[in-house]
């Protein structure tokens, strides 16, 4: 009996030594936290530099990254909310916008822009409900998008996209002010005609250079110094869909159609 209780002795012995020196640790690092604050203190404050103080650099990151976490939160569920809005919304703007249509035929009015149409059905595909499979992968605010993967071909250009007169694709011929202000502004947005035309002729260059080139991703546009993120930078895109000079896949590669 003697030798367990000396032994437990033992334990308890070095026990209190380790909680002793873990103490000390702690009031060492105490210590040196005050010391090193008056000392930025003595440093910082004085020219009025005090937001410089590491310490308190140190204070206000560990604050900013606690509030980005809330704020990445709160974003994540304003998309959920938005995805969800139009997909309820979209469908029946799509229907309104058919009725008004019929409405302005029989009463012998103008009827609305044809790009309108278009844009409100894009729109409807593009926010339709989760359907299951690929698609709703496709629709989920909380997927992410690799670059880095090979870009899958996009759709056959449509067989209605006839070509320009003299476009090639040796020849590039700049998007023209009438074309431009044909695409209805809906999908226009805010972008210009030379944004528009400096992404084409961007684009048109790389299937140039690279004649056995298939497709152009978003990656290998933004290295050429077009932006094509934003409202703005999609509508680049999207104005160059309208007029079937380029097909845009699931992806976001990019195709010549003519």
């Amino acid at each position: 009996m003697a030798a367990p209780a000396a032994a437990t002795a033992d334990i308890l012995s070095v026990v209190q030594q380790l909680e002793t020196l873990f103490l000390k640790a702690e009031c060492d690092l105490d210590y040196g936290t005050r010391k090193l604050d008056i000392e930025f203190e003595d440093i910082f404050a004085p020219n009025g530099n005090d937001h410089l103080n590491p310490l308190k650099l140190l204070t206000r990151i560990t604050r900013l990254k606690s509030e980005l976490a809330r704020i990445d939160a709160l974003t994540r569920e304003v998309q959920r909310e938005k995805e969800s809005f139009l997909s309820h919304t979209v469908p029946l703007l799509l229907a309104n916008s058919k009725a008004v249509e019929g409405l302005a035929t029989r009463a012998a009015l103008a009827p609305c822009q044809p790009g309108d149409q278009q844009f409100l059905e894009e729109v409807a595909v593009t926010h339709a409900g989760p359907r299951g499979g690929k698609e709703n992968e496709e629709n989920d605010p909380n997927a992410t998008f690799n670059i880095d993967e090979p870009a899958a071909p996009p759709p056959a250009p449509p067989a209605a996209a006839a070509k320009a007169p003299g476009r090639t694709r040796t020849s590039f011929v700049q998007v023209s002010p009438k074309e431009f202000e044909s695409v209805s502004a809906l999908v226009r947005g805010r972008v210009k005609l030379p944004e528009v035309n400096q992404a084409f002729e961007a684009i048109f260059n790389a299937f140039k250079k690279d004649k056995k080139r298939e497709t152009l991703s978003v990656k290998e546009l933004t290295a050429l110094g077009i932006v094509v993120t934003g409202a703005t930078g999609e509508a680049k895109l999207k104005v160059l869909r309208a007029l079937k000079l380029i097909a845009i896949g699931r992806d976001g590669s990019m195709q010549l159609t003519f």
